[in-house]
């Protein structure tokens, strides 16, 4: 059950969800009214990009960040080299035979700087800690005018930015877990991501995979803890419905994620993605960490911008990685 849904009272959980949204949905119109009327005027004048993510639950923009995304990428590479700033993943090699890998062993920090190769050998994937400290560039492409622009019309309201991750998949034969099966988001209301793509993606690179409309016609009862197989998947929404969603480097793919997807797994080559939460109300009810920006980035955002990010937490310009914030990090960023 949502955690925001408790905050609001007991009752129909549907009927309190939608009214959680309205309400935050009202109050970010009356605390930013000039982004208000701004978002009004891109949500007639973007109905190309807009009708479709309504209708299907996701659009893609393409060659949006293609310098940004070799830069990032870049970085990745050399994270993963070193073993750090990674959060400690699910040691998958650990969790065969059957073992819930909820709880299966983490990867020690010696694990993690033995290189890629070892990665690979061991999990399916490494997020990268605190991504806007490790990269403050970040900060360019989730406050781009553009992505706030369809993000506000999309939600209806000023968008706020709110989770942030920039992943690795690793290209191996593990069998797919967590986010590489069928699920939906709960961490809010309502919400729009957005993946930028590092890597060339497809069927064999980790494409992502969304359910064409399944935003609209939700599983009634669902519980969004809960993974849906395949069949599952086919039997309630048709197999035509499942599309698999190939991007290039620096494609922005924008998907309402209240709808059924799964992180494509990678068999070929690996996948790397950023990936940035849009909402109109703090996720998980404000009861997981709030992503972090350095004072220096903060102070060289655009006005616009800095009301975009008052749900992030600004920290001193020196970057330090405290354990104990990896070991109560939000449910989608332990695994």
């Amino acid at each position: 059950m949502l955690k925001d849904i408790a905050l609001v009272g007991s009752g129909n959980p549907a009927a309190l969800a939608v009214d959680l949204f309205e309400q935050s949905q009202q109050r970010r119109r009356q605390e930013d009214p000039g982004e208000a009327a701004r978002i009004d005027r891109i949500a007639e004048a973007r109905r190309d990009l807009l009708e479709p993510l309504e209708r299907d639950g996701f659009v893609l923009l393409t060659k949006r960040f293609q310098t940004a995304a070799a830069r990032l990428l870049a970085r990745v590479e050399t994270f993963c080299a070193e073993g750090r700033p990674l959060m400690p993943p699910v040691d998958l090699a650990a969790s065969r035979g059957g073992v819930d890998y909820r709880l299966a062993p983490r990867l020690s920090a010696e694990d993690l700087g033995r290189g890629i190769e070892f990665l690979r050998r061991r999990t399916s994937a490494v997020n990268v800690l605190e991504p806007l400290l490790c990269c403050p560039e970040i900060a360019a492409i989730a406050f781009d005018d553009e992505i706030l622009d369809l993000a506000g019309a999309y939600l209806g309201c000023p968008a706020l930015l709110g989770f942030i991750k920039l992943t690795r998949s690793f290209a191996n034969d593990f069998m797919p877990f967590d986010t590489e099966e069928f699920h939906v988001d709960g961490n809010a209301t309502r919400i729009l991501k957005a993946f930028i793509h590092l890597h060339e993606t497809d069927a064999e690179h980790g494409a992502h995979v969304y359910v064409r409309g399944s935003h609209r016609e939700p599983l009634e009862g669902w519980d969004v803890s809960a993974r849906a197989t395949e069949k599952m998947i086919v039997e309630r929404y048709g197999r035509e419905r499942i599309v698999v969603q190939s991007a290039d480097v620096g494609d922005v793919l924008l998907e309402d994620t209240s709808g059924f997807h799964r992180r494509g797994k990678a068999r070929s080559g690996d996948r790397t993605l950023l990936i940035l939460n849009y909402v109109a109300h703090e996720e998980y009810g404000g009861g997981g960490l709030r992503s972090r920006i350095t004072r220096a980035s903060f102070a060289a955002c655009s006005a616009r911008a800095k009301r975009a990010a008052r749900l992030l937490e600004i920290t001193d310009d020196c970057p330090t990685f405290d354990s104990d914030r990896v070991a109560v990090a939000s449910p989608e960023e332990r695994f």
